[in-house]
């Protein structure tokens, strides 16, 4: 079979035994992951650049930094990014946003999903709803973006 499927970055594709052979365009030089998901027996692939938010800065924006642009999250070479902020106990919204709001906007799934537990994952959302974390002992927290799908990040933080 001569026919070749087109596997276009970060668009599942249905893989089929048998089938025609795959294609990738790959826009530029960096460590892409192919994820095979094989739930319900229905192989599929994705195709995701690990550094995901590409060229643009992105920043922790929240009460802890009066929702400026000093808090820039750094690529970590693994499909994660992070910063670390020392804190003090209070309750803080954030978001995880570029500097113009719109290029990356992520925050809370809607307004009643918007807590945040210390060392639980929590899916971002592109919303207006911010997110909501309560910490109760003065300290360095770590914020870890975590890839590598751009339209479905989650956001872990843990005290160090």
């Amino acid at each position: 079979n001569d026919a070749e499927i087109a596997v276009e970055l970060g668009v599942e594709e249905l893989l089929f035994p048998g089938g025609p052979n795959l294609e990738i365009a790959i826009p530029e030089d960096g460590t892409y992951q192919f994820i095979f998901d094989m739930t319900n027996l229905e192989p599929k692939l994705r195709v995701y650049n690990q550094e995901f938010f590409g060229a643009t800065p992105v920043f922790l924006r929240g009460g802890m930094n009066d929702w400026g642009t000093v808090d820039q999250v750094a690529y970590n070479g693994d499909g994660t990014y992070s910063v670390d902020i020392a804190m003090t106990a209070n309750t803080f919204e954030f978001k995880v946003a570029s500097e113009d709001w719109s290029t990356v906007n992520f925050g809370a799934e809607n307004a009643d999903e918007t807590a945040v537990e210390l060392g639980v994952p929590k899916g971002l959302f592109t919303t207006n709803d911010n997110l909501v974390l309560t910490i109760t002992a003065d300290g360095t927290y770590r914020f870890t973006v975590i890839g590598p799908d751009a339209a479905a990040p989650s956001v872990l933080v843990e005290a160090l």
